[in-house]
């Protein structure tokens, strides 16, 4: 449950991390720019069955998350497109890739964009950069007496494992948020826009994430309350290699291949896939043919020449920003060439 939103104030001295504002002058484009705290509580699942059945494990975990929101300054000129995007936590810092390679048309069109923070682990570098700003956010472990195993220990996960942090709080943060944005309560921040689809996405890692999403969470009772959550999905570039684990004591657990891909979708589900997923990361391996069945509509595009990180996504956005120097974790490309694919 998401118990109140508090926008941070923008100032000279402290802003949004890897602010687009900063990056592309949105204002001078018609766009506002706002970040907020979200506070909460939310519910720690963990694994039932081997499709993806899940049952509460920990009820109630407080925590303070944030969100970033761009929409248009003249609400008349909004699409009635909200588009939520998991924000890519793999580098360990804030990466809203999917914004970076759909900005042009949200702004265009007049899309609102919402980016949340997806995992605990890139919070050490919004502290690093700005500790006033970011210092209160966090994601506390509700099982701090219950010890990791020495499997995971010793595996250790995409190396984020941290036993002060708990990243299965997501699940519940992502529903409430998706349920606030489509109502009309007084702390929605975009209350005041026309919202006719609220659409999720998210690149990699957060990819993968929307496939976990739909297959243990999206269709519970409880998350539905009735209708659906999101009117549609875009995953792109998701790692059919990893099985995202409900709750961080499960990583690495030995799940089943289906949870590893989206086995059902009663809103359209779009994925798109590079060379480097389908060819490196083998997820040619559990293709799925494209469906109209209710249960499950599905599209899969392949797109020939592309690769999984590009020149334009993931180094040159960034504009060699000085604060994300001065943490040293400015962006690099470490493809298999010297320069960056930059293949549209």
């Amino acid at each position: 449950m998401i118990t109140r939103l508090e926008e941070i104030p923008v100032t000279k001295e402290s802003y949004p991390f890897a602010s687009a504002e900063r990056y592309l002058k949105l204002s001078e484009r018609g766009y506002v720019e706002k970040e907020y705290y979200m506070y909460g509580t939310a519910n720690v699942y963990e694994t039932a069955d081997e499709r993806g059945g899940v049952r509460v494990r920990t009820v109630d975990a407080p925590y303070t998350n944030r969100i970033i929101v761009r929409a248009p300054q003249d609400t008349a000129k909004c699409s009635g497109n909200v588009v939520v995007e998991i924000i890519n936590p793999t580098s360990f810092m804030e990466i809203d890739r999917m914004w970076i390679l759909g900005w042009k048309k949200f702004v265009r069109d007049g899309d609102i964009y919402v980016g949340i923070t997806s995992k605990p682990n890139t919070i050490a570098k919004m502290v690093e950069f700005d500790e006033k700003r970011y210092g209160r956010l966090s994601w506390a472990n509700p099982t701090p007496d219950v010890p990791f195993s020495e499997r995971l220990q010793a595996t250790g996960g995409l190396g984020d494992l941290n036993h002060d942090y708990e990243t299965g709080l997501f699940w519940d943060m992502l529903t409430d948020l998706a349920w606030l944005l489509r109502g009309e309560e007084e702390q929605n921040p975009i209350r005041e826009y026309k919202r006719e689809y609220v659409y999720l996405t998210g690149w990699s890692q957060s990819g993968s994430y929307l496939f976990r999403y739909l297959n243990s969470f999206a269709y519970r009772p409880d998350a539905a309350r009735g209708a659906r959550v999101f009117d549609g999905y875009l995953s792109g570039g998701g790692v059919h290699s990893l099985g995202i684990p409900v709750n961080q004591y499960e990583t690495m657990a030995p799940y089943h291949y289906s949870l590893t891909r989206v086995e059902k979708a009663r809103e359209p589900f779009i994925a798109v896939q590079t060379e480097s997923e389908n060819g490196r990361m083998e997820a040619w391996r559990i293709a799925q043919p494209d469906s109209d069945d209710p249960e499950f509509l599905f599209r899969q595009y392949d797109m020939t020449g592309a690769s999984h990180d590009t020149s334009y996504s993931y180094v040159d956005y960034y504009q060699n920003d000085p604060d994300l120097v001065r943490i040293n974790h400015l962006p690099f490309y470490m493809g298999k060439n010297e320069e960056g694919n930059d293949y549209p």
